[in-house]
């Protein structure tokens, strides 16, 4: 059975990766898997097809992450210039987006209300005014 690696385990001599490091190239996948094959019992093999299918499904979870990142920043984009409704220090306020900042843990939109400008998280816009370009109905989304 192969050695167990936790991460503060270095592999074959080599430095820790650092710690804030969170993808797994197809590069550490094959030094991995590389590795395994090496220190494993030849008259007791390890099942490398669980390993390959752990990989894609790896893979298939970190590609659905950074897609859903990048709708939320499409999402709060395409929000430039609209007014929205935000729950800003507890209470629900009403104002338009000016700017949009897109580090952090998500993006951040600057909302114009009254005479101020606000920070707001995208996660704290609960409406969109939608506007109708051919004069019909305006409403909250």
């Amino acid at each position: 059975m192969p050695a167990a690696v936790s991460p503060s385990t270095p592999v074959a001599g080599q430095q820790v990766a650092d710690a804030r490091r969170t993808t797994l190239s197809a590069s550490d996948f094959w030094q991995l898997l590389l590795k395994q094959l090496q220190m494993q019992d030849p008259f007791n093999t390890g099942d490398t097809q669980a390993m390959l299918q752990q990989f894609v499904s790896l893979q298939v979870a970190q590609t659905a992450t950074e897609v859903a990142d990048g709708l939320q920043r499409l999402q709060a984009l395409l929000l430039l210039g609209r007014s929205v409704q935000a729950v800003v220090n507890g209470q629900l306020q009403t104002g338009m987006v000016v700017g949009v900042a897109l580090a952090g843990d998500g993006p951040t939109l600057s909302v114009r209300v009254g005479e101020g400008t606000v920070t707001v998280p995208l996660n704290s816009v609960s409406g969109v005014w939608i506007a109708n370009a051919d004069g019909g109905d305006e409403r909250w989304a």
